[in-house]
């Protein structure tokens, strides 16, 4: 009897020990580019988001600042558009700046401890809080991004799958007379 309770006591803590909740750390550090659209409101634009060496750029893809850069590398932001350029401190900006907020965001994001990822069918959530607001955002199993949302502040940014790239190579096929 003393067997069986031992062995019962065993597999039930193994048991529990296997429900507790996993946390994963895929890498958030990575340099990325993908197109996204960007809603605030009613209001939204298609837009290009690339991250290099931690800095964070947003071109504006459509609407009437079609072709505005905003550049976002910690302290200072940079606007670009026809022809002209802008630059200012970002704490004078507001938060929510699409620049701002995603350089806020990976920024949280690459301090080791402060998040973990939790797990999802499809890849991970990452929850948190930056001056833009709380977030979440969602990244694929293959590093990309899928959305990121502010919830406070209601904007959200749906991220394009990326595309893979095919080059083509010229060949000349011999003849034969």
């Amino acid at each position: 009897m003393k067997r069986w309770l031992s062995l019962f006591s065993v597999l039930l803590l193994l048991a529990l020990g296997g429900c507790a909740t996993k946390q994963y750390t895929p890498d958030v550090t990575a340099d990325f580019e993908q197109s996204a659209v960007v809603t605030a409101g009613d209001f939204s634009y298609h837009c290009k988001i690339c991250r290099t060496d931690g800095t964070v750029t947003v071109t504006v893809g459509d609407t009437a600042a079609r072709g505005m850069v905003m550049t976002c590398a910690g302290t200072m932001v940079r606007y670009r558009f026809d022809g002209m350029e802008y630059e200012a401190r970002a704490q004078d900006l507001e938060n929510t700046n699409p620049a701002i907020a995603l350089y806020d965001v990976f920024s949280v994001l690459r301090q080791s401890g402060k998040l973990q990822a939790q797990k999802t069918q499809d890849g991970y959530k990452y929850q948190g809080t930056v001056p833009a607001g709380k977030f979440v955002l969602y990244q694929n199993e293959d590093g990309s991004y899928a959305s990121l949302h502010f919830l406070s502040s209601n904007i959200l940014i749906e991220f394009d799958p990326p595309t893979k790239s095919v080059s083509y190579t010229h060949l000349t096929l011999p003849t034969t007379s």
